[in-house]
């Protein structure tokens, strides 16, 4: 699903006041759009790259950086072209529904 409405512009991830916005949501894959949807928080789901060393990557040339970004490093070659620079891996925000005592839904 995409915000398309009412959307805070915090980046990757939003505030907890974000809880409380009338948002609209565009489900992929559907034509309509779906209003009033309860957004909330959980606990982000570990990714093995979430303890990258930015200074790390920074450090590494291209092909140190090309090493470092197949498994089970966490440099990225992405901003390489851009920048000249290696950069951590973004891991995905997904969230970790292990500890959740209510089913969810995932769209």
């Amino acid at each position: 699903a995409v915000c398309t409405e009412g959307c805070p512009d915090t980046g990757r991830t939003w505030p907890l006041a974000a809880m409380h916005l009338q948002t609209k949501w565009m489900i992929i894959g559907q034509e309509d759009v779906v209003s009033n949807v309860r957004a909330g928080c959980c606990k982000q789901k570990f990714h093995r790259c979430d303890a990258c060393d930015y200074k790390k990557c920074e450090g590494y040339g291209f092909s140190e950086c090309l090493a470092h970004s197949i498994f089970p490093g966490c440099c990225s070659l992405l901003s390489w072209l851009p920048h000249g620079t290696c950069s951590c891996q973004q891991p995905p925000l997904e969230c970790d529904h292990l500890d959740d005592d209510a089913p969810s839904l995932q769209v």
